[in-house]
């Protein structure tokens, strides 16, 4: 299983893990990015992403939840732990580590599936993304 590394290595954009859905309802790993263009005092700063709300969350160290697809398209922050992810094409999977900022899209199809891959409980942070929010290239 492959462990997501952090590609931000470019000042100019962000690099954002992304589940997708194809055509056929399977979901699968791909990437976005946002651009980073506003330089500041405080650092180089993406244009405001409209979200719908933020969600504080908390699973348990034996969470494994078993195929779902994701109630909306948002991003998702993980604060102190990984979540497992695997996708419904070729059965893929990737860790997705703390600090991890990511995106869900497969709001239909098969779904993807998740889990604790240390048993550690998770605090994360949903945020819903507007619906006319389309801002990754």
């Amino acid at each position: 299983m492959e462990q997501q590394k952090n590609k931000n290595k470019n000042p100019e954009e962000w690099t954002i893990p992304t589940i997708a859905v194809d055509e056929n309802g399977d979901s699968y790993f791909t990437e976005r990015k946002i651009k980073l263009n506003n330089k500041t005092n405080i650092g180089t700063l993406s244009e405001l992403i409209a979200v719908k709300g933020a969600q504080l969350r908390y699973t348990g160290g034996d969470y494994d939840i078993s195929w779902h697809c994701a109630p909306c398209r948002q991003l998702i922050v993980n604060l102190n732990e990984s979540v497992e992810v695997t996708t419904s094409q070729k059965g893929e999977s990737k860790i997705l580590p703390a600090g991890e900022v990511f995106l869900v899209e497969d709001t239909t199809g098969k779904g993807h599936q998740s889990k604790s891959p240390n048993k550690q409980g998770r605090y994360s942070i949903f945020l819903p993304l507007a619906d006319d929010f389309k801002g990754f290239d």
